[in-house]
Order: structure tokens, then sequence, then C-alpha cells
């Protein structure tokens, strides 16, 4: 190993060596500003499901209560955004408030998930 082995047995990183570990990470590590860009061109072009409902509580804020039953949102996950038609697209119209009793009723009852 190219260094000068310290005190503590650990051998210490010569400008050599950093110099190297740099060329070897070219094109591997990208500084905060690009990491961003990069992220938002993926949320933009494949959103996520996580993301898309990241996008629309930012967008439409927390619900405040279940469009269906009325349940209110006292607490966090009592009531959530649900995409009514399941495709995620960019369309605050699509998501609607609704409890998880409410949710999981919409969702059987229209064939997204199994009875």
């Amino acid at each position: 190993m190219s260094g000068i082995k310290g005190k503590s047995g650990v051998y210490k990183k010569t400008e050599e060596h950093k110099r190297k570990i740099g060329e070897a990470n070219s094109g591997h590590i990208h500084s905060r500003e690009t990491r961003i860009k990069m992220s938002l061109i993926k949320l933009t072009e494949n959103p996520s499901y996580i993301a898309m409902h990241v996008w629309v509580k930012k967008h439409k804020g927390r619900p405040e209560k279940c469009s269906i039953c009325g349940k209110l949102n006292k607490k966090r996950g009592q009531v959530h955004w649900a995409n009514k038609d399941h495709k995620y697209a960019r369309n605050l119209e699509d998501y609607v408030a609704m409890c998880p009793k409410c949710h999981k009723k919409w969702d059987m009852e229209h064939g997204f998930t199994k009875q």
C-alpha cells in the first residue's frame, strides 16, 4: 500500500494516493447540486409511488378529513391522499382524501385489490 504508516498502524493517505482515488472515482461522485438535478429529472420523467404522494401533499397539503365517511385526520396516517384510478399521473384531481378503511373498500370495488 502506498502511504505512510502512522502511530495507530493505519496508513495515512499521501497526495498521490488521494489523486489516484479521485481518478478512480471520477464520474461516480457527484456534487450535491448535480445529485439534486439528477433526482429532479428522475422525479419528473418517471416518478415513483412515494414521489407522487410527496408531490400531491406539497400541492394539496395534509388532508383534513376522509371525503367518503368524513373521518377527521387528527393523527398522522388516519387520512391520506388516494389515487382514484391507480395511474399516478400528475393530476391533482385524481387524488382524494380517504381513510385507510374507505381506501381499501374503494380499491376492492374498483378492482385494484383482491378481496
